[in-house]
């Protein structure tokens, strides 16, 4: 259903005009992704549903229910910080898949407060602890809808860092290649 559903129906209001069917799928999906069995599933449909969102933000102004303090953002975010780091082999991929797509609808829904919400996230993913197996991607997909002002100085710190680890060097490189594109 969350695959195949055209648009018209994911923005179809149920009983009155400000309760939509695509609510309606995230919270069940929501409450599927907190169970402790099936992670990779859930997540995966988690994914997909956020892939029909991108594919019709445009057409519907119903999708301001995804801003950053919607109940909708608040638990995208809540469900990718606890399970960046899940023992579930894939989930941690689908999880930073599901970020990079929630930063996207985010810049196009909003971009003067997606700003702030980049910013907010830019924080919380440098405050981390640098053993967190997904932080350097996630830092990665935060960085990417930063202005140079900010990628810079964390060039500079990573160039400081010994970048032996392959995740540095990856991050290390990613950083090189924004601030390229943003001059």
């Amino acid at each position: 259903l969350v695959a195949y559903s055209k648009a018209e129906l994911l923005f179809h209001p149920i009983g009155n005009d400000s309760y939509f069917i695509f609510q309606w799928m995230f919270e069940n999906i929501f409450k599927f992704c907190n169970e402790a069995s099936l992670k990779y599933e859930a997540f995966n449909l988690l994914h997909v549903w956020y892939q029909q969102i991108l594919k019709c933000i445009k057409s519907f102004p119903q999708v301001a229910f995804l801003g950053h303090d919607s109940p909708i953002g608040t638990k995208t975010l809540q469900l990718i910080w606890t399970n960046l780091d899940s023992p579930v082999e894939g989930v941690r991929e689908i999880v930073l898949q599901i970020l990079k797509i929630y930063l996207e609808v985010g810049a196009q829904l909003d971009p003067v407060s997606f700003t702030e919400v980049s910013r907010e996230l830019l924080q919380q993913v440098t405050s981390m602890s640098w053993q967190v197996k997904g932080k350097h991607y996630l830092l990665a997909s935060v960085l990417h809808y930063q202005d140079a002002s900010k990628v810079v100085p964390l060039v500079l710190f990573f160039r400081k860092k010994d970048c032996k680890c392959i995740y540095l060097q990856y991050l290390f490189f990613y950083l090189l290649l924004l601030v390229y594109q943003h001059t």
